[in-house]
């Protein structure tokens, strides 16, 4: 199987479930069999999907041709990785219904994050049910824990040298070190805390995979318009500017030329995509969008 997966992240509300489901659209249009994976216990996409609400759960369900939804969590994923290895139903239930059993995995450090990546892994290490996709885009975490989920590999095989879970973990974090298997994107808008949080996230995922990522930066201004344009318009004798228009003037000459200092950043960290600030009127839509926006990625 030539599969990749893609895990993409962000600091909250920039946009991260957006470009996650705009890969996976660009994914399925090229002819590809591609998964689209929420993590979480509340569905981002369940009330955007062109057919109305859907509830998503852990089965997958085919949304568009060649592309399937599916939600994730850290207890259904252990559970099919037990079950793989006891194949009897009930004994993994009342494993899962033991009182002790239940607190261990509930306090357990990174035993969840790490049955997650278990499974995104699982068609590569030939472990579990058939996983046979192209293309598997995580809608992942924020970055706080995201990098807990990517750590839990390394940190569960430090802790247990030996037996199945060791094992397991090695080759879950062999994978994902791997750059032509898993490709890791972090999504910023053009504003200064998102920026930095990538940033540091970049720093923490070369140290800890010695992967490179690559940026997106969202809702970025046309780069048509300049701020010393905008500056000069103001500055015209023969215009009189409104106090609110005068004050929109001065702004989106700031924000321009944030932006630009945001692009040179994140630029000298890894390759950067540049989303435009897109209008639609439906959800889908400007998924759809998007989609089309991301054919370099």
């Amino acid at each position: 199987m030539q599969q990749k997966i893609v895990l993409v992240t962000g600091k909250g509300g920039v946009g991260k479930s957006s470009v996650a489901a705009g890969l996976a659209l660009k994914e399925a249009r090229k002819g590809r069999r591609v998964l689209l994976a929420e993590l979480g216990e509340r569905s981002y996409f369940s009330e955007l999907l062109p057919s109305g609400p859907m509830e998503i759960s852990y089965q997958a369900k085919a949304i568009e041709s060649g592309l399937e939804l599916v939600k994730w969590d850290g207890e259904s994923c252990l559970k099919e990785y037990l079950f793989h290895y006891i194949p009897i139903r009930r004994v993994v239930d009342l494993f899962f219904e033991n009182p002790v059993m239940k607190a261990l995995v509930q306090a357990a450090p990174a035993l969840k994050e790490l049955a997650i990546l278990g499974k995104a892994t699982s068609g590569k290490r030939n472990v579990g049910p058939a996983f046979d996709y192209d293309v598997v885009v995580v809608d992942s975490y924020a970055t706080g824990h995201f990098q807990a989920l990517v750590r839990a590999p390394q940190g569960m095989a430090e802790a247990i040298g030996f037996g199945p879970m060791g094992e397991q973990s090695r080759s879950i974090e062999r994978w994902i070190c791997d750059p032509e298997f898993c490709q890791i994107v972090i999504v910023a808008l053009p504003e200064e805390l998102p920026v930095v949080e990538a940033l540091e996230l970049s720093e923490s995922v070369q140290a800890d995979l010695g992967q490179k990522v690559e940026f997106v930066l969202n809702k970025v201004w046309p780069k048509t318009w300049r701020a010393e344009d905008i500056q000069a318009l103001g500055r015209l004798q023969s215009l009189e500017w409104p106090q609110g228009l005068s004050d929109f003037r001065e702004v989106l000459a700031q924000s321009l030329g944030q932006q630009c200092q945001y692009l040179d950043q994140l630029s000298t960290r890894g390759r950067v995509h540049s989303l435009p600030w897109l209008l639609e009127p439906s959800s889908w839509g400007l998924l759809k969008s998007l989609s089309q926006q991301l054919e370099d990625l």
